[in-house]
């Protein structure tokens, strides 16, 4: 889950702690746990195992609780192929900072580190999945102090200081929006001010030419000499974050309020019926199956309370959910964001390591989505 939480102070701050920690490996045992433990249920309760599935009382076990200890996945039994990532590791606090992810047309890596976004180039030839650092580090905008009269609408404020993630803009652009710095570029070197005048969002969607944010209800940026924003006559009380796919504008909202995508002026919801706790991305895929395939032309929603990800195809209907346990060997801390690129899919994810965490970039091949 993102940290730093970054609202309207006009709304309640609502504070959820559903991110997941790792788990930490099982010690090591003399002899093979035994298939399953009878618990008397007035005795005192022992916490259960990691992979402890803790089953109902049945007819013939009235007053036990029967606990069944899984074995220990293989390991490389995970879909998702972890990336080497060239040059000093990217580590950082796990609570707070900024955290992206993005392609530019040309298939250059951009990866958010503190203050600065890191560029890397796909090694060719390579059996593994490896990123070599491709020239330097484009600088991020030094945080920005907003003055905001308390008696002219919401004030926009957030906790700690700048947060930047990554947005896909039109042409292959990459973009780089902060809560309180706004929309700049960064895939041409240097941080360029797309709409550094208007804040209060996190993410911007390219959607025909026209880039959109959720901030009073969905609004449309008008980028200039001095950049302003106004409603997009769409949906004047959403509320979230807006991602643009193939062309189309999606809005998912914070919590479980499911998700949206705009078909010209008019809405529907997509992935209804999956569990969708806390959307961080959503970005093309299902491109290589055939052109009638339920997931052809489709997205993917990742969520990283319920660590997953949802395929929907053009239709809006669910496809096929791939949950944590079957993507990662080793569990991350928190999935950050993702990307799509050459028909595969990029997860960014966090590790933990003591105090700190470090960052993980994840590929998920296109044939786990085609059908």
């Amino acid at each position: 889950m993102r940290a730093q939480p970054s609202i309207p102070i006009a709304v309640a701050i609502v504070l959820c702690g559903c991110s997941r920690e790792e788990p930490a490996a099982p010690a090591p045992a003399d002899k093979a746990p035994s298939p399953s433990v009878a618990v008397a249920a007035d005795a005192p309760a022992a916490p259960a195992p990691i992979d402890a599935a803790v089953e109902a009382p049945g007819d013939d076990d009235t007053n036990t609780i029967r606990i069944t200890v899984s074995k220990k996945r293989p390991a490389g039994s995970g879909v998702a192929r972890r990336c080497a990532l060239g040059g000093d590791p990217i580590v950082g606090d796990c609570v707070g900072g900024g955290s992206g992810l993005a392609f530019d047309r040309g298939g250059t890596l951009y990866v958010v580190a503190g203050g600065e976004v890191r560029r890397y180039k796909r090694a060719t030839g390579a059996e593994e999945c490896r990123f070599d650092a491709a020239g330097a580090a484009v600088p991020l905008p030094a945080e920005t102090q907003r003055r905001q009269p308390i008696d002219k609408g919401p004030v926009f404020m957030r906790s700690g200081g700048p947060a930047w993630h990554l947005s896909p803009g039109a042409g292959g652009a990459v973009l780089a929006v902060d809560y309180l710095g706004g929309t700049f570029r960064v895939d041409r070197g240097k941080s360029e001010p797309v709409c550094a005048d208007v804040f209060g969002y996190e993410s911007v969607a390219s959607v025909g030419g026209a880039l959109y944010v959720v901030r009073r209800g969905l609004e449309r940026l008008t980028p200039g000499v001095k950049c302003t924003a106004a409603s997009a006559k769409l949906d004047d009380k959403a509320r979230g974050n807006a991602f643009g796919v193939r062309d189309k504008l999606h809005v998912a909202g914070r919590g479980a309020s499911g998700v949206l995508r705009w078909d010209g002026t008019r809405s529907a919801p997509i992935a209804e019926g999956a569990r969708i706790c806390s959307v961080v991305a959503i970005v093309p895929c299902g491109d290589k199956g055939d052109k009638g395939a339920k997931g052809a032309k489709g997205a993917c929603v990742v969520d990283n309370n319920c660590a997953q990800v949802v395929q929907v195809g053009a239709h809006g209907g669910v496809v096929r959910k791939l949950a944590s346990d079957a993507m990662f060997d080793r569990r991350p801390y928190t999935i950050e964001s993702a990307a799509a690129h050459a028909e595969d899919l990029f997860l960014l994810a966090r590790h933990k390591a003591g105090d700190a965490c470090e960052a993980a970039v994840y590929q998920l091949p296109a044939a786990l989505f085609a059908d």
